[in-house]
């Protein structure tokens, strides 16, 4: 068994040297035969010296060891090891020697990080839009939800998910067989979109907007639920119609693009990719978009103050929303509201990158000046009555 293991074993004395080894230990360390390692004091194998004396140590106190380190090859190339190591006794239980088996991880840690990062990567992004997303399997259930979900309701993320939609819906407002219909549609590719009244945990009831999208949430087939709380846009749409509906209804839905950066060793952030509706808001495709100078470029003059404390702020590891003037590539001006938030690098206690998303809100920003003439121009009427009475 010593010898035909897949792991490395070895067999060390008292004094920390290799006294056998099987052809798995040559073959990861990097040695032609037993007589290139044979005698050799443990430190030879291990990066940090001090690890051979705390392994032992260990070792000498319990019997046993289990942990990883990093040991250096023949070549003087590095790997992760991973060991179980006990005490070798003779018949009278004294220790006589070590012995140990070891399997090289460093695949599985780089394997490892690149989940974390990518799970890291996956959750700014997921929490930097501001609308509601549900990630649904199947039958409807939630497999995650983001921050503006649990905003939405007024759940934690742990209680929403596990449930279905007839968690949040509002008693007797909605056709839940219906959703579960659309639910399965969309599961099978067939993009769905319906209106839906929601129930938040203090009781208060709303009505949203929710888009269904096939999708994929780490290789597992899944629906992608975008909803919107659309309330408030109902009301400003029957106060148009009240108006003989002078202007048009706000649209029923708000695009976005996403965008994420990375910071240069100055601390310069540059764009790393942006996706969804982009050039339908600026106009400009990416490369003209980078050519002309990118965001800032496109900010109208008053807003760069604005936008230099939003950068401060990233900087401070804080998120950042805000509504801001910048200029399409026709030339007009058009109001967007960008939120955004920081990858955040702990070791080293700064930013590191900005995952953020624009929304284009100008047709919102146009209806709200619109009831402000509206409304000055009507008080006027009122306060000339008055005075022409008097």
């Amino acid at each position: 068994m010593f010898e035909s293991s897949i792991a490395a074993n070895s067999i060390a004395n008292l004094d920390g040297k290799i006294i056998d080894a099987n052809s798995a230990f040559l073959k990861l360390w990097g040695y032609a035969n037993k007589n290139n390692v044979l005698g050799k004091s443990l430190n030879l194998f291990l990066k940090d010296k001090d690890d051979v004396e705390k392994i032992l140590t260990e070792l000498n106190k319990k019997n046993t060891w289990e942990g990883d380190y990093i040991a250096v090859r023949s070549d003087g190339s590095e790997f992760i090891a991973y060991g179980l190591a006990t005490t070798v006794v003779d018949e009278n239980g004294k220790t006589i020697g070590y012995q140990s088996s070891v399997i090289d991880i460093t695949n599985r840690r780089k394997t490892e990080e690149l989940l974390k990062e990518s799970e890291t990567s996956y959750r700014g992004l997921f929490n930097s839009v501001s609308e509601s997303i549900y990630i649904q399997d199947e039958n409807g259930f939630f497999l995650d939800v983001n921050e503006g979900a649990s905003n939405m309701y007024g759940y934690d993320r742990k209680t929403l998910i596990g449930k279905t939609p007839d968690f949040v819906s509002a008693p007797g407002k909605n056709d839940l067989e219906a959703v579960g219909a659309m639910v399965q549609k969309a599961f099978k590719g067939e993009k769905q979109q319906f209106e839906f009244w929601g129930k938040r945990k203090n009781g208060e009831e709303f009505l949203k907007d929710v888009r269904l999208y096939p999708g994929t949430y780490f290789n597992k087939k899944v629906i992608i639920a975008i909803a919107t709380d659309i309330t408030e846009k109902k009301k400003v749409e029957q106060l148009l119609r009240e108006n003989e509906e002078r202007y048009r209804a706000i649209s029923n839905l708000t695009s976005d693009y996403l965008f994420s950066t990375k910071a240069d060793e100055n601390g310069v952030h540059n764009l790393v990719w942006i996706a969804g509706s982009f050039e339908k808001i600026t106009g400009y495709t990416i490369d003209e978009y980078l050519k002309i100078g990118g965001w800032r470029a496109t900010l109208h003059p008053d807003e760069l103050a604005l936008d230099y404390i939003d950068l401060e702020k990233l900087r401070r590891n804080e998120k950042v929303n805000r509504q801001i003037r910048v200029y399409h590539k026709n030339g007009s001006l058009i109001w967007v509201r960008s939120s955004a938030q920081p990858v955040w690098d702990k070791k080293t206690n700064k930013l590191i990158g900005i995952y953020g998303a624009v929304e284009d809100i100008t047709e919102r920003k146009q209806t709200e000046i619109i009831q402000k003439v509206q409304y000055n121009i009507a008080d006027a009427a009122v306060t000339y009555k008055t005075l022409t009475e008097l």
